[in-house]
C-alpha cells in the first residue's frame, strides 16, 4: 500500500474485509470539489445472487456456501425418478419433506434401500417395534460447505427401528408415517447433550415391515453398564469408574482405618475423566530416594515412583499409569500420632488441585 493510502478494517459476522482508501491526487479517485474519496475493496464481495438461476441467496451464510434454495429444490425434483419405495404414499411423503428444506444444514430424509445396511444386530424391543444396530454403507447426506455440494458420511453407524406389521393396512401405514413425523420434529432436540436425527425410511424385504433409520444414540451408552457416558466425547462412565474403585478397595490398605476411609471417599467423589486420583502408595514403589530439603516440621525427598500415577487414557478409554514418574515425598514428623493434622495437610493440597502453581498430590504413603 502506498504512503498516501490507509487501511480501514470493517468487521462483519463472518469475515474481516479490508478496504483501501486512496488519498492520491488522481482524478479517478478524488473529486476536488467535494473532497469525497473512493473505497476500493481489496477482497471480493460475496455475490448475493446464484450464478445458475439468478435468484438471491436467502442470507450471507447461504451466499458464502453458494446454497440456493430454488436450485436445491430442482435438484431433488430431478432426482425423484431415481428412487421409489414402491408405495406411493411413502414416496409422496419423502418428496414433500425434501421439498421443504430451507437451510444448507437441514437433514435430508431419504428412501434407503435395505441392501445398503450391513452388520445388522438386534439390540432392543420397544412396544410394537424391534431395534437393530447397523452400518449404512453410503451414509447420510450433508452439504459440504467447502466443495459447495452434497456429500455423504460413508459407513455410518445407525439404528433401524423396524415397525412390526407396518405394511398390513392403511391405518398402520398412517401410524407409521405419524411415527416418522414424531422423530422429524425431534431431529434437533438435545437428549442429554445428544442430537437426535432421522435419516430416512427403509423396508425389510423379508418381513416387508417398514423401518425408520436414525442416528445411533446407543453409541453414547457405556458398553459395560448401558448408561449414558458421563463424558460422551471421551467415553468416560462415572458409574463404572466408581465400581472399579470399590472393587479395588480389598486390594490395598494403609493399616489405618481413618486414612483408608479418607482415600476411598476421595476416589468415590471424582466427577471428570481428568480428575487426579488419590491413592495409597506402598513405600517400596519408590526408587532413587534423595533428601532435598528439611525444616523443623518435615523433610522433602525426590524419588521415582515405579508404577506411576493413574490417568485416563482418552485413546484406549481406560485408566493407565505414567510409569517411573519423578515425584516429591513430603515426610511429616510424628504424623502417625497426628492423623488429623496430617489429613488437614493433605486436604490443603487437594483444595488447590486446580491451581497451576500448586503441586499435585498423587497419594499417601508411609
Amino acid at each position: 500500500m502506498s504512503e498516501s493510502s490507509s487501511s480501514i478494517m470493517l468487521e462483519s459476522d463472518d469475515d474481516i474485509k479490508e478496504f483501501e482508501v486512496d488519498f492520491s491526487d488522481s482524478s479517478d479517485n478524488k473529486n476536488s470539489d467535494d473532497h469525497s474519496f473512493i473505497l476500493n475493496q481489496t477482497d471480493n464481495i460475496l455475490t448475493s445472487q446464484c450464478e445458475k438461476c439468478g435468484e438471491k441467496y436467502i442470507d450471507e451464510d447461504h451466499a458464502k456456501y453458494e446454497w440456493c434454495k430454488p436450485c436445491q429444490l430442482n435438484y431433488w425434483r430431478d432426482n425423484f425418478i431415481n428412487w421409489t419405495s414402491g408405495n406411493e404414499k411413502i414416496d409422496n411423503y419423502i418428496q414433500e419433506i425434501q421439498l421443504n428444506i430451507n437451510k444448507y444444514y437441514d437433514s435430508i430424509l431419504e428412501w434407503i434401500p435395505y441392501n445398503q445396511f450391513y452388520d445388522i444386530k438386534e439390540i432392543n424391543e420397544i412396544d410394537s417395534a424391534t431395534e437393530y444396530s447397523a452400518i449404512w454403507e453410503n451414509g447420510p447426506l450433508y452439504y459440504d460447505d467447502s466443495e459447495k455440494e452434497w456429500s455423504r458420511y460413508s459407513d455410518e453407524n445407525v439404528i433401524l427401528r423396524c415397525i412390526n406389521n407396518s405394511y398390513n393396512s392403511q391405518n398402520i401405514m398412517d401410524e407409521f408415517l405419524d411415527e416418522v413425523e414424531k422423530y422429524l420434529k425431534r431431529k434437533y432436540m438435545l437428549i442429554i447433550g445428544i442430537v437426535y436425527k432421522i435419516y430416512g425410511i427403509s423396508q425389510n424385504p423379508d418381513t416387508m415391515d417398514y423401518i425408520i433409520v436414525f442416528n445411533n444414540l446407543y453409541e453414547h451408552n457405556c458398553k459395560n453398564c448401558g448408561e449414558i457416558y458421563t463424558d460422551i466425547d471421551y467415553e468416560w462412565c462415572k458409574s463404572c469408574q466408581m465400581d472399579h474403585f470399590k472393587d479395588n478397595f480389598i486390594n490395598w490398605s494403609s493399616e489405618n482405618e481413618e486414612i483408608d476411609n479418607f482415600i476411598q471417599e476421595r476416589q468415590l467423589n471424582i466427577n471428570n475423566f481428568y480428575d487426579k486420583i488419590l491413592e495409597w502408595i506402598p513405600y517400596n514403589q519408590f526408587n532413587e530416594i534423595k533428601e532435598i530439603s528439611k525444616n523443623e516440621f518435615n523433610k522433602i525427598y525426590s524419588a521415582t515412583w515405579e508404577d506411576g500415577p493413574l490417568y485416563y487414557n482418552d485413546d484406549d478409554k481406560e485408566l493407565m499409569r505414567n510409569s517411573n514418574e519423578n515425584v516429591a515425598l513430603k515426610c511429616l514428623y510424628n504424623s502417625r500420632n497426628k492423623i488429623c493434622e496430617f489429613l488437614s495437610e493433605v486436604k490443603k493440597y487437594l483444595s488447590n488441585i486446580n491451581n497451576k502453581d500448586t503441586l499435585h498430590i498423587y497419594g499417601i504413603s508411609q
